[in-house]
This record gives C-alpha cells, sequence and structure tokens, in this order.
C-alpha cells in the first residue's frame, strides 16, 4: 500500500496519499493547506426516510483517496505536489447526537480556516451542509455565495422545527437571518423536485439551473456562474445525486439521468482553479448500496479540484 501512496517503487508516480501531512507539522507557506474533515453521520438520510449507511462513506472515500493520482499531470504538465499539502483532521467524533456533531462540524470548519486552510469535508448525509455554511459565513463576515451541484433543491422544512435532515440544508440557510449572499443550484432535475419547493427557492432569489438547461454543456454554464459571483467568497457544495446513477451506484437518491461522471470532474477542476472557491464539500454517497466506484468517482472528483488549484497557484508564482 505505501508504494501507492508515496511513489516508494517508482518516485514519478506519487499518489494523492503522498500530499498528506501530520496535523502538528510545519508546512511551508508556499503550498496551499488542504484541511480534510471526515462528518460520518447518517441520521439526516435516516430521518428523511431514507436508508443508513452513508456514516461509513468517508472512511471508504479516503481509503480510495490515499491511491488515487499521479500527481504529476502530464496532460495538463502540472505536479500537484510542488503546490498542494493536505492534512487529515479526521472524524467529527461518535457517538453524540447529530445537533451536537452539527455544532462541533461549524466550529472546526472556522478553526480551519482561522489557520489559513482550505476545508474539504467528506459526508454523511446532506444535513451537513448548513453546518459548512456556518463555519464558512462566520469566519467571512461579508456577502459569500453558495454553488449547490445538486439533483434536489434541498429546500424541505426541518422536523418539527427543530430537527434537520438531508432535505433541509438549503432551506436551513435560506431561513437564515444572517444570510445576505447568493445560492445556487445547478444540475437539479425537475422530475423529483416538487412545485411548492422551486416556488419557494425562486421566491428567495436563488438561480436554478435546472439539468436540461445545462446539459448540453455543464462546464460552459457553470463558467458563467462563477464568473456571475465574481467578487464574493465560494462555497462549493456537491451532492453525488447530481451525477447519473450510472456513475454513482452507491448514491441512494440518484436518477437515471445527471451529469455524466466526465462533466462533474471538469466542474470540480473549474472550481478548484477558481481562488474564490474557498471550501468544498460532497454528500450523499452510501457504500453499503455500492462502494468501489463510487468511492472511485469522489476520488476523483477531489483530485480534480486540487489539479485545479494548483493549475491557478502555478500561473500566480
Amino acid at each position: 500500500l505505501r508504494s501507492t501512496m508515496d511513489g516508494a517503487h517508482n518516485p514519478t508516480d506519487l499518489k494523492l496519499g503522498a500530499l498528506f501531512r501530520p496535523l502538528k507539522e510545519d508546512i511551508e507557506s508556499k503550498y496551499c493547506k488542504v484541511a480534510l474533515i471526515s462528518f460520518p453521520y447518517d441520521d439526516g438520510a435516516v430521518r428523511n426516510k431514507g436508508s443508513s449507511g452513508a456514516s461509513e462513506a468517508p472512511a471508504a472515500t479516503i481509503k480510495t483517496l490515499l491511491s488515487t493520482g499521479t500527481l504529476y499531470n502530464p496532460e495538463f504538465n502540472i505536479d500537484i505536489y510542488k503546490h498542494i499539502r493536505v492534512c487529515n483532521l479526521g472524524s467529527i467524533p461518535r457517538p453524540i447526537s447529530l445537533e451536537n456533531a452539527h455544532e462541533l462540524l461549524s466550529e472546526q470548519i472556522y478553526e480551519v480556516f482561522e489557520h489559513g486552510m482550505t476545508p474539504i469535508i467528506l459526508g454523511g448525509s446532506r444535513d451537513q451542509s448548513y453546518r459548512n455554511y456556518l463555519g464558512f459565513a462566520k469566519y467571512f463576515k461579508r456577502k459569500t455565495s453558495v454553488i449547490n451541484v445538486d439533483g434536489h433543491l434541498d429546500s424541505r422544512n426541518i422536523i418539527g422545527e427543530r430537527f434537520a435532515h438531508n432535505g433541509s440544508p438549503m432551506y436551513q440557510i435560506l431561513e437564515d437571518p444572517d444570510f445576505n449572499g447568493d445560492l445556487c443550484k445547478f444540475g437539479s432535475q425537475s422530475h423529483q423536485c416538487p412545485k411548492a419547493n422551486a416556488d419557494y427557492v425562486q421566491n428567495k432569489g436563488v438561480d436554478i439551473y435546472w439539468f436540461w438547461q445545462i446539459e448540453d454543456d455543464p462546464l460552459m454554464h457553470f463558467n458563467k456562474i462563477l464568473e456571475k459571483y465574481s467578487e464574493r467568497p465560494l462555497f462549493f457544495s456537491v451532492c453525488v445525486d447530481a451525477v447519473r446513477a450510472s456513475d454513482v451506484p452507491g448514491c441512494e437518491s440518484a436518477s437515471p439521468i445527471g451529469l455524466s461522471a466526465e462533466a462533474m470532474l471538469k466542474i470540480c477542476r473549474a472550481a478548484g482553479a477558481c481562488p474564490r472557491v474557498k471550501m468544498m464539500d460532497v454528500s450523499e454517497f452510501n457504500p453499503t448500496f455500492e462502494s468501489f466506484r463510487t468511492s472511485k468517482l469522489i476520488s476523483l472528483m477531489i483530485y480534480e479540484f486540487l489539479l485545479g488549484r494548483s493549475l491557478y497557484l502555478s500561473n500566480t508564482v
């Protein structure tokens, strides 16, 4: 396993595992420091009458992530190793209540920003995204934007005015009295978005880019969104059910239609190459449905994000 991670048998073929550094190690300022946070909770999916199992997703993803690469990409002539270092901060602890886990998650994200790092959060069910947003918004203290690549609108009310679930994070952001930014839904699939939810988010001023409106050239449409939100810190939030089910068999809520794996990877690269994108999260992978192919795709999504960030950094050095 070591050879697949750090190139011990082939030093010209380093994998993403070679980027990982202990938290206490003093990383030189020339590197972009990425903090990997695991949120191994699926309570939000179960509350929304979904299946358990997403709690196993972060561990499954990291296992695959370590051997993903090569770090030197010959197509783009870029060496990720020259630009990025990753600290794996581990998991929000279990077992505690979902509400307490959410609080810890927001606090940790704020602390990560305080230390000049870029957080990537691995869920877990989709409810994590509102708490990720809170840590993000607390740090930047000004107008921010959220780009949510998602097959659903995730704008359902919380349960009993108290309990968040995997269908409520965008509702919670929009209802947050301190939210003063913009929210974009990208790739939403109209056959699984109730009219009441669509009316709600549109009345709130949300930009919905429906799947059938963007499927001709998803990357072009995504780049236009990045240009539109040109002066604000961006939270890039991904629910893997935006991808067609044949490419994410480990997602319970994926549809036969959706973004191709290729389109999703190009979008992740574009997000990484945009310096205003300050945070990424990934949700709704459930390894009890399928693990190998889906963890491979999510690992490649992170690889492409880091590749994009490296391309940006190589042009600014």
